[in-house]
């Protein structure tokens, strides 16, 4: 946690240590609202402590409890059976259903963590866990439109490459050698940045 003053500062300025208390809590406060991770905190019980803007946004409305929550929620927390260690972080991978209904891939990490000095031990009278939601949609995204590429690369009628300024021709197909070009492709004059296709 980063200090609530600069380093030297006197510890009694401002009030004193529960005016620094109230203070951190501000802070922590503000760090969990502007998140664009969603985020919940819950103890063993699985009562819901608080959760964020950003899961809301994500999920839709969550209740006060997680046993009311989904199972596909309460298993990517690992909660009740599996939640890890004080101080040990669980990640998970899976898919849940966002506000709209819809599927959503997210990872999840789920960290146990002491409350006011409590006990260091999983299962302790002071232990909350904080989860971090992260949407995975976009590398799916991004993954998928990869493989597609490689497809359309691989079964076009035509010869197909593409220059990287770093590497050369990378990712070509040959479909009948034409001189002059690397693998088959027709010459080019070294410096242009693309796709080259040629027939």
């Amino acid at each position: 946690v980063l200090p609530r003053q600069p380093l030297g500062a006197s510890a009694s300025h401002g009030g004193g240590p529960a005016a620094a208390i109230d203070e951190l809590r501000g802070e922590l406060q503000g760090w969990f609202d502007m998140s664009p991770l969603g985020q919940v905190v819950f103890d063993e019980g699985g009562n819901v402590l608080r959760h964020n803007a950003a899961l809301v946004q994500m999920l839709g409305p969550q209740p006060g409890q997680l046993r009311d929550t989904a199972p596909d929620f309460r298993l990517l927390l690992g909660w009740p059976a599996e939640l890890p260690a004080v101080l040990a972080t669980r990640t998970q991978d899976g898919w849940l259903a966002n506000a709209a209904g819809e599927p959503l891939r997210v990872r999840v990490r789920v960290r146990g963590v002491p409350a006011n000095g409590g006990s260091r031990v999983a299962g302790g009278a002071a232990t909350r866990w904080i989860a971090m939601l992260e949407d995975r949609h976009l590398e799916d995204e991004r993954d998928i439109a990869r493989v597609e590429i490689q497809a359309l690369m691989g079964t076009s009628g035509i010869g197909v490459a593409t220059w990287d300024a770093a590497r050369g021709w990378v990712g070509s197909v040959q479909r009948g050698a034409r001189p002059g070009g690397p693998d088959g492709i027709a010459a080019d004059d070294g410096q242009r940045q693309g796709s080259l296709m040629a027939v």
